[in-house]
């Protein structure tokens, strides 16, 4: 980020990256990350030796490392920035709610063939987590929308400018992935039970991971691109 402010041809110095880190918006945005990010890991290290940890501490540095994820974003360069920010936030808790829990849930029950507790466990898994699911894709898709249209001058920069033709890419990506998600929901869940219904809803709900995992490498290119024409 030093680079990016100072530029490539000057010579970099610790006295620089010290005024970006401490002395910008960017700065402090980054070190409220850091902070979140810390406490993350200390949570997580000691909710195996503490019950009240375990309960709620997880979701509180979650909460805590999606709200500060948008300071050093385009969320801050908004003319109403708590607005890009809020959105941003809420949208970030979605994607933990929904991609983050579903790999939760595909560990927590990866021993199901052939046991019937396990399968058990399995189907009350996914009866507690799809309509989390729904929630989480249903505050992506309202709060994308909105972003988008905050961010976009036109409908044509959809094709027209980088940011747009990459946000595209992102909205197919995401499309692809609810809607498998969508028939999960609609078409194996029911079906949970009969010979062979955990096995194929394992099967596509990785599917849904691997392109969850696309949608958010390219994420991270579009966060880096300017969302108006240079």
């Amino acid at each position: 980020h030093t680079y990016s402010v100072f530029g490539i041809e000057e010579q970099v110095t610790w006295e620089y990256v010290r005024l970006i880190a401490t002395k910008t918006g960017w700065g402090r945005g980054w070190q409220a990350q850091v902070v979140a990010a810390v406490a993350a890991v200390i949570v997580l290290l000691g909710a195996p030796y503490s019950i009240r940890l375990r309960m709620w501490g997880p979701g509180l540095v979650g909460l805590g490392v999606a709200g500060t994820l948008p300071l050093t974003g385009h969320a801050v360069a908004e003319v109403t920035p708590w607005i890009g920010v809020t959105l941003q936030c809420i949208h970030v808790t979605a994607v933990g709610l929904w991609i983050g829990t579903l790999i939760v849930t595909l560990i927590v029950t990866r021993s199901t063939r052939g046991d019937t507790n396990a399968e058990g466990m399995f189907t009350r898994a996914i009866q507690m987590f799809s309509p989390l699911a729904v929630g989480a894709v249903s505050a992506l898709a309202v709060t994308g929308l909105i972003t988008s249209w905050i961010y976009l001058d036109t409908f044509s920069s959809l094709w027209s400018i980088g940011y747009g033709r990459v946000l595209s890419a992102k909205v197919l990506l995401f499309g692809a992935t609810g809607a498998i998600g969508a028939y999960n929901w609609k078409r194996l869940k029911p079906a949970l039970g009969t010979p062979g219904s955990s096995v194929a809803l394992r099967r596509n709900a990785r599917v849904e991971l691997i392109l969850a995992s696309v949608v958010l490498a390219v994420t991270a290119v579009l966060v880096v691109l300017p969302h108006t024409s240079m």
